[in-house]
Formats: C-alpha cells, sequence, structure tokens
C-alpha cells in the first residue's frame, strides 16, 4: 500500500520564520518611506538613520537588491551631509550589489550619482569614467533620458578641466 503524500502544514519553525521575514520586510519597507519623508524635508541625518536601519533588515532577510536601493538612498543622504568618502563608499557597494543582481538600469542610475560626488570630491578624472560608464549602460538599455543625464554628468567634467587649463 502507498503512503499517502505529506499534506501537514509546515513545523512552527518554519512557519515562523517565514513570519518573521515577512515581518522584517514590511519593516524595511517603513523605514524606506520613512527616509524618504525625511529627504522630502531636509531631514538628511534622519534619513541616513532610516535608510541604513533599513539596509541592515535587508542584510538579515538576505534582500540583496533591497540592501543596494537603501545603500543608494543612504548615499544621496551622506552626499547631502556633505560625507563624501562615506557616500562614495557606500554607492560603490550599491552598485556592486546591482551589478551581481545584474540590474543595468540601477547600476547606470548610481552610477550617475558616484559621478556627482566624484565631483565633489574633487576626482574629476574618476567622475568622468563613472559618466562615460552610465551613458553606455543607458545606451544600451535605449534609455533616453538617462543619456541625457549622463552626458550632463559628462558637460560638468568637460567645464571643469576645460577651466582647469
Amino acid at each position: 500500500m502507498d503512503e499517502p503524500p505529506d499534506i501537514r502544514r509546515p513545523n512552527r519553525h518554519e512557519s515562523l520564520a517565514g513570519f518573521m521575514r515577512s515581518i522584517r520586510a514590511m519593516t524595511v519597507r517603513k523605514l524606506a518611506s520613512s527616509g524618504t519623508e525625511h529627504i522630502g524635508k531636509g531631514e538628511w541625518q534622519q534619513a541616513l538613520d532610516m535608510f541604513n536601519e533599513a539596509a541592515i533588515l535587508c542584510e538579515e532577510i538576505e534582500d540583496p537588491l533591497q540592501r543596494s536601493n537603501m545603500l543608494s538612498l543612504a548615499s544621496l543622504s551622506l552626499y547631502a551631509l556633505s560625507r563624501l568618502d562615506e557616500a562614495k563608499e557606500t554607492i560603490q557597494e550599491a552598485i556592486s550589489l546591482k551589478r551581481t543582481a545584474g540590474v543595468k538600469e540601477g547600476v547606470a542610475t548610481d552610477l550617475l550619482g558616484l559621478g556627482e560626488v566624484l565631483i565633489k570630491k574633487g576626482e574629476v578624472q574618476e567622475a568622468e569614467k563613472a559618466f562615460s560608464e552610465s551613458y553606455c549602460i543607458f545606451q544600451e538599455l535605449g534609455l533616453i533620458d538617462g543619456m541625457d543625464s549622463a552626458q550632463r554628468g559628462l558637460d560638468k567634467v568637460k567645464k571643469l578641466t576645460s577651466s582647469a587649463e
């Protein structure tokens, strides 16, 4: 006689783990929303705190793409706070996570942010590389608005380098 299929619910431990992951994911969304509200009010430190907390939760629930999004927003906050070394490091980590996930548009968008950070740090040649790569990715994807943004970054670099000569 054949055994009937096991149709029991997952054990309590598995159910609880799934429930806790869902709670953390909802908390990430709430933190991201609160952080965005703080940005709208120019409250950059509060926004940074929210995005950093959300990034930690994303790591706990093993969601690298959402973590990369939180890092991108944290980098924006760091830029606004003139914490440029941290902004650079944070956006580079976001770019790396998005590259691994294969999210080309996200990589290109974050490269625009990296370019702006690098310009503000005075690393104009590195900024040009970031804007150029961003332009190429947007071009490959056929995203004209992104190409325009990258071109504006390249124009800014050109203006800075020509005025330095």
